[in-house]
């Protein structure tokens, strides 16, 4: 996610800080509304990251990026909302 994620106490969401402090969003960017959500789109994303390096078909690979996508969507639509779950999977 290239920076801090931390919980916050109060509501449980899962938050990924800024890296410096020129990056908006200084309370924090919201990755998931709760740790087992966070924990569910994680195991997700790194399953299809490991995946991906195997794939030589082009069309596959973006038909999984997108499977990818939409499986974090189904686990937590707000956090999924969060650059950073994509970032990665269309920036090699």
């Amino acid at each position: 996610m290239g920076a801090e994620i931390v919980i916050d106490g109060p509501s449980g969401h899962v938050l990924r800080m800024p890296r410096t402090a020129d990056e908006s969003g200084l309370d924090g960017f919201l990755v998931a509304t709760s740790l087992d959500r966070f924990l569910a789109m994680v195991t997700w994303w790194i399953a299809g990251r490991r995946i991906l390096g195997t794939l030589e078909n082009q069309d596959e690979d973006h038909l999984f990026r997108q499977h990818i996508e939409d499986a974090v969507w189904e686990i937590d639509a707000a956090g999924a909302q969060s650059e950073a779950w994509t970032y990665a999977l269309h920036n090699d």
